[in-house]
């Protein structure tokens, strides 16, 4: 059955996942890894120059991933903290699974919803 996970977390304020490409790449990866599915594209990464609330903080970080099972990707915003992520495969996905890997990469307040898609 098809799944599609939807998260949203925050994340401390000096986690370098709001910030750092190499880190958010990682992340990536090991995600993908995490629920044994099979990269076709290495992820895309992109670093926002500027905060959009301040710009003299640094902004954060979007990247994305093609998959044989389909993609993920993850979007964050170091002014609030917080990091969306998405994945759609057509496997089955477990959301214990996932929001134990999320929170070894310091998430918190994970909000997790799985999809089952036909």
């Amino acid at each position: 059955m098809h799944s599609h996970i939807l998260c949203k977390a925050i994340l401390d304020v000096s986690n370098p996942l709001l910030t750092n490409i190499i880190f958010g790449n990682s992340f990536l990866i090991n995600w993908i890894k995490c629920n044994n599915m099979t990269i076709i594209k290495e992820p895309i990464m992109h670093k926002f120059e500027k905060n959009i609330i301040d710009e003299k903080k640094p902004g954060g970080i979007s990247g994305m991933a093609i998959l044989c099972e389909s993609h993920v990707s993850i979007h964050t915003y170091p002014e609030t903290n917080t990091i969306y992520a998405d994945i759609f495969s057509c496997k089955t996905l477990n959301k214990e699974k996932n929001i134990a890997f999320m929170k070894e990469y310091g998430a918190r307040n994970i909000d997790l919803e799985l999809i089952f898609r036909n």
